[in-house]
């Protein structure tokens, strides 16, 4: 089992708002995980229950720090942003109409594994956006060779 998610799969929702999660993230999603609008409004990112838990326990101490630009109303307004959800066995899940909106998302979707996280679009957005990359393939290999990643 890889602990990574990669690849890219596109669905549809169906009359209840439900997609499949990829075969090939469920292990890595695990039995209970978050859907947490992203901060851009353009997607919405699967966070495998542990992952979210690390990223709030490193956030919640920023709340106690003035210091640190991160208050209790930010904290709020990510988990507002934020749902906890189980598959059925069928690998389905609900995507609730309050983060379909908030990402745009409509019918047709894109399902991307983003390593730790999986990611989904609007497949019309997706296709805007990822079409407007800011790096060639030539300068991300050049930045990536600066880090010691050779691809």
């Amino acid at each position: 089992m890889s602990q990574y998610m990669k690849g890219k799969y596109e669905h549809s929702l169906d009359a209840k708002g439900r997609y499949v999660i990829p075969s090939a993230f469920r292990e890595v999603i695990g039995d209970k995980f978050v859907l947490f609008c992203s901060l851009n409004g353009k997607s919405i990112r699967i966070l495998p229950d542990r992952v979210w838990n690390e990223l709030y326990e490193k956030m919640l101490p920023l709340t106690y720090d003035p210091n640190s630009g991160f208050t209790d109303d930010d904290l709020s307004d990510l988990c507002a942003r934020s749902i906890d959800c189980t598959m059925d066995n069928q690998g389905r899940t609900v995507l609730p109409q309050t983060l379909r909106d908030a990402a745009g998302i409509k019918k047709d979707i894109v399902i991307i594994g983003a390593g730790e996280r999986a990611e989904i679009w609007d497949k019309d957005v997706y296709e805007e956006t990822k079409g407007k990359r800011t790096k060639s393939d030539e300068e991300l290999r050049q930045v990536l060779r600066g880090f010691g990643v050779n691809l």
